[in-house]
């Protein structure tokens, strides 16, 4: 690996982090939680906290941790398995669906802003450094 190689994976890494942050405080919700709502909007049915973890990549004890978070704001539903009682489902609750298509109309606007900008000056931007802002 070259050091020009080393160089821009630190450039993205840092523009993630501050996606991270800037979603955060635009929407009052980490980025794992951001994600848990979609990817429950996504989800057939129920999804269990160990489904969610494989999902998203999470460890189970964390995925614990941002399922809490979520239920806290009131953004998930959970509900006891039929067959084992120990079993929790979750799926989205009606204000966690306001909250993710919040998000997606946000982000959906910011686009068609910047892609207006963008005919308007005659290049193509890169998003997300448009969505955390200068200073990469």
């Amino acid at each position: 690996m070259d050091t020009d190689t080393l160089c821009n994976i630190r450039e993205l890494y840092l523009c993630i982090m501050r996606f991270e942050n800037r979603f955060e405080e635009t929407f009052g919700l980490t980025l794992n939680e951001g994600m848990l709502l979609c990817t429950l909007s996504h989800a057939p049915s129920s999804m269990t906290c160990g489904e969610l973890a494989e999902e998203l990549d999470l460890s189970p004890s964390n995925m614990s941790k941002v399922i809490k978070s979520a239920e806290k704001k009131e953004l998930l539903s959970r509900r006891l398995g039929e067959s084992d009682k120990r079993q929790m489902y979750f799926s989205l609750s009606a204000k966690g669906r306001a909250q993710l298509d919040a998000i997606c109309k946000a982000i959906c606007e910011h686009s068609i802003h910047s892609y207006q900008n963008d005919l308007k000056q005659g290049f193509v931007t890169n998003r997300i450094l448009e969505f955390v802002g200068p200073g990469v």
